[in-house]
């Protein structure tokens, strides 16, 4: 009931898919649930854990209490995640999965809950080290069959979502494309139904093109 029922119980109240599931309280209710949690979700955040780097496992997923308090000694959470401590060379090529009690002004347990004012120091110290560039990625398409095109290059992408993805906008760096002041990209084949190409702006001499995408889309990029 509370691993399986609560999820779906949940869905029908929120309209919304429920896709991770976060092991409560200490490490010893991860054994028990486990093998029903790989049944019925994506994904599973853990109670130890800091920055998640190359080969996590998503029913693993290290997790971070962001609090207003001092880290728990409880936890394996390392001093490099307070908001002060925060660096990018700490947290390059990695992602954070953090969570909270409750957000308050008077908070009633400083060890596992914050003020808004912490939570929004929090989110601009992440924006600031980061320049701005806040990317979410998750490794179900992969790039294929690569063509240069007049002007241009072309590419496929292959793979298939998960069950319950809401959002398939992803952003993709091309390398290569001639010197252009501006570049343009559009759909070949495959475009997502009510898809778009979001924005399209230069990152040094390489392209950022954020979309909306679907396995077997096929886009064209071209300079103009």
């Amino acid at each position: 009931r509370e691993v399986v029922w609560s999820k779906y119980r949940l869905e029908d109240m929120l309209g919304r898919p429920v896709r991770i599931f976060t092991i409560p309280n200490n490490k010893d209710n991860y054994p028990p649930v486990i093998d029903l949690v790989r049944e019925h979700y994506l994904a599973c955040a853990y109670i130890d854990g800091g920055p998640n780097r190359e080969g996590f496992d998503l029913y693993r997923i290290g997790n971070f209490m962001v609090a207003s308090g001092e880290i728990s000694d409880a936890y394996d959470w390392k001093d490099e995640l307070r908001t002060g401590n925060l660096s990018l060379e700490f947290l390059e090529g990695a992602w954070l999965y953090e969570t909270s009690h409750l957000v308050m002004w008077n908070v009633p347990q400083r060890h596992k809950c914050l003020t808004p004012e912490d939570l929004t120091r929090r989110f601009e110290t992440l924006r600031d080290i980061s320049g701005g560039r806040l990317w979410a990625l998750r490794r179900a398409l992969s790039v294929t069959d690569v063509r240069e095109v007049e002007g241009g290059l072309e590419f496929g992408l292959a793979g298939k979502w998960p069950i319950g993805v809401m959002s398939r906008r992803l952003s993709l760096r091309v390398t290569g494309l001639p010197a252009a002041e501006e570049c343009r990209a559009e759909y070949v084949a495959g475009a997502p139904s009510q898809g778009q190409v979001h924005d399209i702006r230069r990152d040094g001499a390489d392209w950022v093109v954020t979309a909306d995408v679907a396995p077997d889309t096929r886009v064209r990029i071209k300079a103009t």
